[in-house]
C-alpha cells in the first residue's frame, strides 16, 4: 500500500475513533483531518514548525488517537529534539497499545462494539 494511501487509511481511522468517544466531546472530523494533513504534508515538505503546530492541534482535538503523538514524536526526532520526541511516541505507543487491547477483546467477542467501546457482561 502506497504511503499516501496508508496516511489517508489512518487519518480516517483516527477520525472515527475521535467520533466514536475518544474524548468527553468528540471532535469536529474535518477540524481532525485537515489538522493531519496539513501536518503530514509539512513533515513531509520539512517545514517543522508548521508541522508541531498541526499535529498539537490534532493532539488537543483527538487526544486519545496516537496519530498525533507520533507524528508529533517524528516532528522532534526530525528537530533534533530527542526528550520531547520521546515523550510523544511513547504516549503514542500506550494509546496504541490500548487500542490494540480494545480490538483484541472485541475479536473474542468480550466487548461491543455498538456506541464506542463498552464491556459485555
Amino acid at each position: 500500500m502506497s504511503r499516501i494511501v496508508w496516511r489517508h487509511v489512518c487519518a480516517w481511522l483516527g477520525i472515527i475513533a475521535a467520533i466514536e468517544g475518544c474524548q468527553s466531546k468528540p471532535a469536529n472530523p474535518e477540524e481532525v483531518l485537515a489538522a493531519r494533513s496539513l501536518g503530514v504534508g509539512y513533515l513531509d515538505r520539512n517545514r517543522l514548525p508548521e508541522a508541531e503546530e498541526q499535529f498539537k492541534k490534532l493532539v488537543a482535538l483527538a487526544p486519545k488517537d496516537p496519530f498525533g503523538y507520533a507524528n508529533l514524536g517524528l516532528t522532534y526526532l526530525q528537530a533534533g529534539r530527542f526528550a520531547d520526541a520521546e515523550k510523544q511516541l511513547k504516549r503514542a505507543r500506550e494509546l496504541e497499545a490500548l487500542a490494540f487491547l480494545q480490538i483484541t477483546l472485541a475479536a473474542a467477542e468480550k466487548i461491543s462494539w455498538a456506541g464506542g467501546f463498552g464491556v459485555i457482561n
